[in-house]
């Protein structure tokens, strides 16, 4: 069955506009404030290394420096493509408020063809003239639910 049989919703694997689901990107770390949950996607956002942001409430249990810390924290998603994975990091790793930040990527294996294709125009920079407002604005949906 080729990808215009399917019915909406089915996943898609096949490229489109150049983009593939392999080349997409879930790139993760947490922080402690909301303050620097905001700069870090909003920047990601502005610098066009990324397509979407989620923040979500965590409850995080971890050994630092010998002692069991419990924390609320604010987990942070990037969504982005393989080429900007290394900017992205760099990017978190110098605006990050922890000493050593928990920073890791996941590859998407599967996903949306249309999707997969937002994801890779919105992080290459061909939709930033979309955006409207600036870091700490806001801004409008632009249609994508979810992100």
């Amino acid at each position: 069955m080729s990808p215009q049989d399917r019915p909406n919703g089915e996943y898609r694997s096949a490229q489109h506009e150049g983009a593939s689901v392999t080349d997409l990107l879930a790139v993760h770390t947490s922080v402690s404030h909301t303050a620097d949950a905001t700069r870090l996607s909003e920047e990601a956002l502005h610098r066009g290394l990324a397509a979407c942001v989620q923040l979500t409430m965590i409850e995080s249990r971890y050994i630092w420096k010998s002692a069991l810390v419990h924390e609320s924290e604010i987990g942070i998603m990037f969504k982005t493509t393989v080429a900007h994975y290394d900017a992205l990091a760099a990017l978190i790793r110098s605006l990050h408020p922890y000493e050593l930040p928990s920073l890791y990527a996941l590859p998407v294996s599967h996903a949306d063809a249309e999707y997969a294709a937002w994801v890779a125009r919105q992080a290459d920079g061909s939709l930033r003239p979309l955006i409207t407002s600036a870091p700490g604005g806001e801004g409008g949906g632009g249609g994508m639910a979810g992100g």
